[in-house]
């Protein structure tokens, strides 16, 4: 049974070694790792050599700079496992985590696998586990509890706000390469969209059945490492969450009866103002930032999503949060907006 491991790499000499010792050294020995370089300007071709030749089942491919988009297309159009996974190039994971996403897809004879999760920040590595429990996900549980928090929560589920992406990451899954291959499943390109892992994740799920869980963190997801690109100001992010809409729009169109998922469709737009809002506080002047904030709330996908979105389930900050923004009350939206990137780079750290 073959695992096809992907990894794009771009500049990642800092914690390349480490990322790809965890992989090889994994109790599943059968394995194809694609180490795949995506114009490197640092050591790391050098880095992927090295462990070319002393491991056979490595596998290394150099490429023009395309993101990681491009580059993990790239990885799937030239794996051969009977299964997928992605890694990101600056984590790491214990050594059975191929070996218990294995057993438990092919026990639970299950479209993909998932587990719990590290999150390693600079000052402290916190636990992340997505479920109470290992389970398995079938017919009304695997459309409840997977396929719609996976576009956005809805209902009680927005008690929680802050697990609205839990379930967005590529990293510590086990795809099916079968469906992803016989329905053309692709990742788009960061520039198109704000999110590349949200809509893989969303096409997958919508054309597999089931789902299972292993309750155990199994991979360590690196944070603030400079490899990632999350702390600098995103030109056009207005533009790409437009690119976004409408896809959107054209797939649950496709859908015929989205159902509980145009509900997940408007909560997961109306939360675009979170992201957005803290993108514009990286602006460099006040009055900068609350143009950007007052050209996004006004825009007309925003008055149709909140025309909608029921958020009466959210803590009482965020109701206020959300009022502010349905409202347009832009001055009340960059307080709170600030309050919040502040709570959050302080649980970073």
């Amino acid at each position: 049974m073959l695992i096809s491991i992907i990894v794009p790499i771009y500049n990642a000499e800092r914690f390349l070694e480490e990322c790809l010792e965890s992989i090889c050294r994994q109790t599943c020995k059968d394995l194809e790792i694609l180490l795949i370089d995506d114009g490197s300007a640092d050591s790391s071709p050098q880095i992927c050599g090295r462990f070319a030749e002393k491991d056979s089942r490595v596998r290394f491919f150099q490429k023009e700079n395309g993101g990681p988009s491009d580059t993990r297309n790239y990885g799937i159009e030239r794996a051969s496992g009977d299964y997928i996974m992605f890694f990101d190039s600056d984590d790491y994971a214990e050594p059975t985590l191929c070996e218990k996403l294995l057993q438990a897809i092919e026990s639970a004879k299950a479209d993909f696998a998932m587990c719990g999760y590290y999150n390693v920040a600079t000052a402290r590595t916190t636990q992340r586990l997505l479920f109470e429990g290992s389970r398995e996900f079938r017919d009304k549980s695997y459309r409840e509890d997977i396929l719609v928090p996976t576009l956005g929560l809805v209902g009680k589920g927005l008690k929680n706000p802050e697990k609205l992406d839990k379930l967005t990451p590529v990293w510590a899954r086990l795809y099916r390469r079968d469906i992803i291959v016989n329905y053309n499943i692709r990742y788009i390109d960061l520039k198109k969209v704000p999110s590349e892992c949200l809509l893989f994740n969303l096409n997958y799920c919508l054309h597999a059945g089931s789902a299972v869980y292993v309750n155990e963190p199994l991979y360590y997801y690196r944070r603030n490492t400079g490899v990632s690109q999350t702390k600098h100001y995103r030109e056009n992010l207005w533009s790409r969450w437009s690119y976004w809409i409408d896809y959107m729009k054209r797939l649950l169109a496709s859908l015929g009866d989205p159902g509980d998922l145009t509900d997940a469709y408007y909560s997961r737009l109306c939360c675009a103002v979170i992201p957005l809002g803290g993108n514009a506080m990286k602006r460099a002047t006040r009055r900068e930032r609350l143009d950007e904030m007052k050209s996004f709330l006004k825009h007309d996908a925003f008055r149709e999503g909140f025309a909608v979105f029921d958020y009466s389930n959210c803590p009482v900050y965020w109701r206020l949060f959300f009022y502010s923004a349905k409202k347009c009350r832009v001055r009340v939206f960059y307080f709170l907006t600030w309050a919040m990137r502040k709570i959050l780079d302080f649980r970073k750290k």
